[in-house]
C-alpha cells in the first residue's frame, strides 16, 4: 500500500527547504504557499479550489510556479494537468507535479515541457533556476562551464593537456586521466568557499597558502616540489590516502603548460551548488570519444531516472560495485541530501559516511573519492579493489550499477558459476550484496537478457529469488560516444525463495536526445518521462510496456519476447510474415559451377545497401567468390547487421549467375497476394524499421534473422487496392530492370 499524500507533502516541504526556499507563512520573506496564494485578489481567482503549492518570486506578489503534489502511484500526468490550470488562473509561466519520487515540469505560457542542459526536469529546482526558465523559455543551460568556454574550446583544452603529457611518458589512458583529474580537483577546491549549504560543512578547501593560486604563483623550478612536498601532505591529512602516491607529472615546464591550460577554466564566479558538476563536465569532456582514456559514462539523466525508480530512503545503505568515477553515488547522494535536514549533523554524518559505498577495480577510484568531496563528499566508504574477488553477502538494501561490459574474470567459483564470463558474474556480485528485500538496479547489456550458459543462471537466481522484476530496454546508442553496445536496465526486489508477483517492461525507444555520436537534445517530449508513470501503475501498452505474470521457460527478459509491435494499420486487416514468407537455402558458387567453369564462367556480385541489390562486379574469380550464394529472380535478401537502417532489396533476372555474400540472408514470398514492392517498401519506412529494431538481438551490432521477420505483422492488401499497388510495382520493377541492365552494361564495358 502507498503512503498517503499528506507523505509526498512533508518530503516535498523538506525538499524546498533544502533548495533555500522559506515555507513558513509567518515570515515576511516567505515565498511558498500552501493551498492558497498569496494575496486574497488571487485567491478569488480559484474559486475556492486549492492548489497544493503556489511559490513566489522572493518579496514580490508575482507568482512563478504552481506545483500539484500527489501520493506515490498516482498518475503525475493527471497531476499535472491540474497543476496547469491553477497556474493558467493566476497567469503563473510555470507547472509542476510530483508523486514523491519523481517531477515533472511544464511551461505553461510556452507550452512546453522544462529541459535543463537538454533532459527533462525530473526533480524540483531552486528558486534561481525557475527564474532562469521564466526568463529563458522551457529550456535553459545551467552547466556553469558553458558560461565561460564552449565545449569545444574545453575539448581543445584537454587535447592539447594529453598531448603534453604524451610527451611527458604519461603512455597509458589511466595516468593521463589521473593526471588531469589530480589538478582539476585542486584547481575546483581552491574556487569553492562552500560546498553547498544545504550540506551543512562550512569550509572544504585548504589553506590559501597551499591552494591553486599559490601552486601557480610558484617559480617555475619550484612547482613539482611544492605540488609534492608541500601540497599532497594536506590533501592527504584532509581527504585519506587519495593522495598517498605522488603526483605523476614530473618535469617542471610540462606542468607550468598544464596548469596554464587549465587556469581558464574559471567558475569561480560560477552561481551553482556544488562545483562537482563542473568536475564530472571537465572529466566527460576530457573522455568523450577518447577510448584511449578508458573511461567512460552512463548518462546522467538515465542515472537520475534509476536512481528516482529504486527510490533510496535515509538510513538505508547503497553500493556501486563498480562505481567508476562516482556517478551513481553522486545522484544518490543528491537524492538522499535533498529529502533530508542536512542541518542536523546526526543526519548529515550518517548520510555522509554510512549510507554510500563503492568499489573500483582502477585508480579511477580515487577520482570517484575527489569527485564526492566536491559534491558534498559521502567519500568514507569508497574502495579501490577488485569487486568480483570479493564477494558481499547480504549487506545492502540498494546495489545499483552500471557493469563492466564483456569481460573475464577467474572469480566465477566463488559464486558458484562456473565460467569467466564477467557479466554473469558481475550481476550475481550484486544480487549476492542485497539483503532481504533490497532493490538492485544494473545497467547490462541487451545480450544478458537472452543468453544462455550462466548468465542464464544468473536470470534464473533472480527470477526464483524475487517479488518484483523490471526491465527498461534503452535505445541502441545511449551511450555515444563511448560505445554503440545496446543496454537494458533491470530492476529487481529481492525476496527468497519467490517467483516475481509480475515482470514489467518498458522500452525507451526516444530518451530526449539523438542516438548518434554527438548526442544533441531532441525537442519535444521523450519516453522517460511517461515511465514513471507506467511503472508505478503497471501500465500494459504494447510496444512501449506490458505487464506479465509468467516467465518464459529459457528465463528470457527480452521485451519483445513477451510482446509484439504491431503498427495500428495491421492490427485490424494485418497477415504475420511468417504466413507469407518461407526462408531460401540457397546454394554456394561452388555449388553451382563445374569444375571445367572454374575461372571461365562469368557472375554478378550483388551487394544489399539501403538503397536496395545493386551489381557490384561482374566476375570470374572463383576462388574469392566460392563461398558465396546465388540468389535467383524474385530472391529477396537483407544484411542482418544493417537491416535496422532499410538494407533489404530483391533480386532482378540480370545475369546467368548471381551471388550474394554468406553474411546476407535470404527469403522469397510464397503469398501472391502480398507484392514484393509492396512488402520492401514497408520493410524501408520508418514504421516498420521501428518494429525491427525492436525485435533485432545482439549488442554492439543489431542482429536480425529470419525467424525475427515472420514476427513482423504487416497490412494485409485486397480488391481495388491490391490491384492498383499490383500495377504500380510492374511499373517499378519495369523502370530497376532498365536501369540495373544499363549498370550492368557499363560494368561490361569497364571488365572488359
Amino acid at each position: 500500500m502507498f503512503p498517503l499524500e499528506a507523505n509526498t507533502r512533508s518530503n516535498f516541504d523538506q525538499i524546498l527547504i533544502n533548495l533555500g526556499y522559506e515555507i513558513d507563512e509567518t515570515k515576511k520573506d516567505c515565498n511558498v504557499f500552501k493551498e492558497r496564494a498569496k494575496t486574497p485578489e488571487q485567491n478569488k481567482l480559484f474559486k475556492r479550489k486549492r492548489p497544493d503549492y503556489v511559490i513566489y518570486q522572493t518579496n514580490t506578489d508575482r507568482p512563478i510556479a504552481v506545483v500539484e503534489a500527489k501520493k506515490i502511484g498516482s498518475d503525475i500526468n493527471e497531476a499535472l494537468e491540474q497543476a496547469i490550470r491553477y497556474a493558467t488562473l493566476l497567469s503563473c509561466p510555470l507547472a509542476f507535479a510530483t508523486n514523491d519520487t519523481s517531477v515533472i515540469g511544464y511551461h505553461v505560457e510556452q507550452d512546453s515541457f522544462l529541459k535543463i542542459d537538454g533532459a527533462e526536469v525530473q526533480q524540483f529546482v531552486s528558486e534561481e533556476i525557475l527564474l532562469q526558465f521564466v526568463e529563458e523559455g522551457p529550456e535553459i543551460s545551467v552547466n556553469p562551464v558553458k558560461q565561460f568556454l564552449s565545449k569545444e574550446e574545453i575539448l581543445t583544452i584537454f587535447k592539447r593537456i594529453n598531448k603534453l603529457l604524451r610527451k611527458e611518458g604519461l603512455r597509458t589512458g589511466q595516468e593521463r586521466f589521473s593526471a588531469i583529474s589530480d589538478l582539476l580537483f585542486l584547481k575546483l577546491l581552491s574556487e569553492q568557499d562552500d560546498v553547498a549549504e544545504f550540506v551543512g560543512d562550512s569550509r572544504v578547501n585548504i589553506s590559501d597558502k597551499y591552494s591553486w593560486n599559490a601552486l601557480k604563483g610558484k617559480p617555475d623550478e619550484e612547482l613539482v616540489d611544492f605540488l609534492n612536498d608541500s601540497i599532497r601532505p594536506r590533501l592527504i591529512k584532509k581527504y585519506g590516502d587519495i593522495f598517498k602516491n605522488q603526483f605523476v607529472i614530473r618535469k617542471s615546464d610540462v606542468l607550468r603548460k598544464v596548469i596554464d591550460l587549465l587556469d581558464p577554466l574559471n567558475l569561480s564566479e560560477a552561481d551553482t551548488d556544488i562545483k562537482g558538476d563542473a568536475f564530472e563536465f571537465f572529466l566527460k569532456s576530457l573522455t568523450n570519444g577518447n577510448k584511449d582514456l578508458g573511461e567512460y559514462y552512463t548518462p546522467r539523466h538515465i542515472i537520475k531516472m534509476i536512481v528516482s525508480l529504486v527510490d533510496p530512503k535515509y538510513g538505508e545503505k547503497v553500493y556501486d560495485p563498480f562505481c567508476g568515477t562516482g556517478g551513481f553515488l553522486i545522484e544518490v547522494f543528491k537524492y538522499l541530501s535533498l529529502r533530508v535536514d542536512m542541518k542536523n549533523e546526526s543526519i548529515r554524518e550518517t548520510i555522509k559516511s554510512k549510507s554510500i559505498y563503492g568499489r573500483e577495480i582502477s585508480s579511477t577510484a580515487r577520482v570517484a573519492k575527489m569527485n564526492m568531496i566536491l559534491f558534498g563528499d559521502g567519500s568514507t566508504n569508497i574502495e579501490q579493489m577488485d569487486s568480483l574477488e570479493n564477494p558481499v553477502f547480504e549487506e545492502f538494501d540498494v546495489v545499483l550499477s552500471n557493469i563492466p561490459y564483456s569481460q573475464e574474470t577467474e572469480h566465477g567459483a566463488l559464486y558458484k558459476l562456473k565460467t569467466k564470463n564477467a557479466d554473469a558474474v558481475c550481476v550475481q556480485h550484486m544480487w549476492n550484496a542485497l539483503k532481504e528485500n533490497g532493490r538492485m538496479a544494473v545497467v547490462v547489456p541487451e545480450t544478458f537478457l537472452y543468453e544462455d550458459g550462466a548468465v542464464r543462471e544468473v536470470r534464473q537466481n533472480i527470477l526464483t529469488n524475487a517479488s518484483f522484476v523490471c526491465v527498461i530496454s534503452l535505445p541502441r546508442g545511449v551511450f555515444n560516444p563511448y560505445t554503440p553496445t545496446k543496454t537494458s536496465v533491470i530492476i529487481a526486489k529481492k525476496r527468497k525463495n519467490t517467483k516475481p508477483d509480475c515482470l514489467y517492461f518498458y522500452v525507451v525507444d526516444n530518451d530526449g536526445f539523438e542516438l548518434g555520436a554527438r548526442r544533441r537534445p531532441l525537442p519535444g517530449v521523450s519516453d522517460l518521462r511517461l515511465l514513471k508513470a507506467y511503472y508505478e501503475s503497471r501500465k500494459s501498452a504494447p510496444p512501449r510496456s506490458v505487464l506479465v505474470e509468467e516467465v518464459r521457460e529459457d528465463y528470457s527478459l527480452r521485451p519483445f519476447d513477451y510482446m509484439e509491435h504491431i503498427p495500428d494499420r495491421a492490427k485490424t486487416c494485418g497477415i504475420y510474415l511468417r504466413d507469407v514468407i518461407q526462408e531460401s537455402s540457397p546454394v554456394s558458387l561452388q555449388e553451382v559451377l563445374n569444375e571445367e567453369d572454374v575461372g571461365v564462367a562469368e557472375f554478378a556480385v550483388l551487394e544489399v545497401s539501403q538503397k536496395g541489390i545493386s551489381v557490384s562486379a561482374i566476375s570470374t574469380d572463383f576462388e574469392s567468390f566460392k563461398d558465396h550464394l546465388v540468389v535467383t529472380d524474385g530472391d529477396i535478401v537483407f544484411n542482418p547487421h544493417r537491416i535496422n537502417v532499410g538494407s533489404i532489396g530483391r533480386v532482378y533476372p540480370l545475369f546467368p549467375i548471381m551471388v550474394v555474400s554468406p553474411i546476407y540472408k535470404v527469403f522469397r514470398v510464397i503469398d501472391d497476394s502480398v507484392d514484393l514492392n509492396y512488402l520492401l517498401t514497408l520493410l524501408k519506412s520508418s514504421e516498420y524499421l521501428s518494429v525491427i529494431e525492436h525485435y533485432s538481438s545482439g549488442g554492439a551490432r543489431p542482429i536480425f534473422k529470419v525467424e525475427d521477420l515472420k514476427r513482423v505483422k504487416i497490412p494485409r492488401l485486397q480488391g481495388d487496392a491490391l490491384l492498383a499497388v499490383q500495377e504500380m510495382s510492374k511499373r517499378i520493377d519495369n523502370a530497376i530492370k532498365e536501369q540495373m541492365q544499363a549498370q550492368l552494361a557499363l560494368e561490361k564495358m569497364l571488365w572488359n
